[in-house]
């Protein structure tokens, strides 16, 4: 009755869709004890807060994307300085961090008790300040964050599809 290419090629098709089916879960972002915000298709650990969880993310590009966005905040940790004076530097800071769908942890230095803190953690006097890893990038200059941020492992580019999920 049917093609022996028929024959072929359903049950073919049918594997091929269970096996894209299945690749296919939540997003999850959270925030941990300390105020970092997390993305991953693990579920979060116990004691997180925010907890927002997204539709499957059917596209594998947004699982690899995901895989080293988590791969380089676990060996390089982001973490960004901020204070109420800075206004555009800072948000535009925030804006690149966000872009690259990177987590970060965002250090207010809302009083004189944060800012001798993080003068003597960066030995910098004016915000902001990006830290990745064991690097600090005083002042916000996009391409010498991005080198960084490309040094560390984080993705350059993330397709759209990611940002969606998030």
């Amino acid at each position: 009755m049917f093609s022996p290419a028929i024959r072929f090629f359903f049950p073919v098709a049918a594997a091929l869709m269970a096996a894209f089916l299945a690749q296919a879960q939540p997003i999850y972002r959270w925030l941990d004890a300390q105020g970092k915000v997390h993305y991953s298709s693990e579920p979060p650990p116990a004691g997180a807060r925010d907890i927002q969880r997204s539709a499957s993310a059917t596209d594998p590009a947004i699982a690899t994307t995901l895989g080293r966005i988590n791969a380089a905040a676990k060996s390089n940790a982001v973490v960004l300085y901020q204070a109420p004076m800075c206004e555009s530097a800072c948000r535009d800071a925030r804006t690149l961090l966000e872009a690259r769908a990177i987590p970060f942890r965002l250090v207010d230095l809302d009083d004189m008790a944060a800012f001798e803190k993080f003068k003597a953690e960066t030995g910098a006097s004016e915000v902001p300040v990006l830290r990745v890893g064991r690097s600090t990038l005083k002042g916000f200059e996009p391409n010498g964050w991005n080198a960084a941020l490309d040094a560390a492992g984080y993705p350059g580019r993330v397709p759209d599809a990611v940002r969606a999920a998030l």
